[in-house]
């Protein structure tokens, strides 16, 4: 007995696809910082419990040169301009270098306008 085999396309639904859609990641970059907080990765993540100080959320920045973390607790995600100014006082104070780029994961949350504006 032989069966004949037809291979069919799943059909498309294009709102399902739309609405599934994910951003491309990041293409690997072959540029590396030079020197220290030249340039910093950066994201924002929920605290998955709750601390005796109540903070929900920290911010992470990752200094690409030395790959050294520095991480800042937070109550709410609109504290991320206040933290972030925090942390590039510090960086910047305790080093003899500037922040020249700051790449986060396009998440939305240094897209407030204080911080377009800084």
């Amino acid at each position: 007995l032989k069966l004949e085999v037809k291979t069919l396309p799943d059909p498309v639904c294009e709102p399902c696809m739309a609405g599934k859609m994910h951003a491309n990641p990041f293409p690997s970059s072959e540029w590396h910082a030079s020197c220290p907080i030249k340039l910093m990765h950066t994201d924002v993540h929920q605290l998955p419990y709750r601390t005796f100080t109540v903070h929900h959320y920290w911010a992470m920045f990752i200094d690409d040169y030395s790959w050294y973390h520095f991480v800042l607790p937070m109550h709410t995600k609109f504290d991320l301009f206040a933290a972030f100014k925090e942390f590039k006082a510090y960086a910047e104070n305790q080093s003899e270098w500037r922040i020249k780029t700051l790449r986060d994961n396009k998440g939305g949350e240094y897209m407030s306008q204080a911080m377009l504006d800084f």
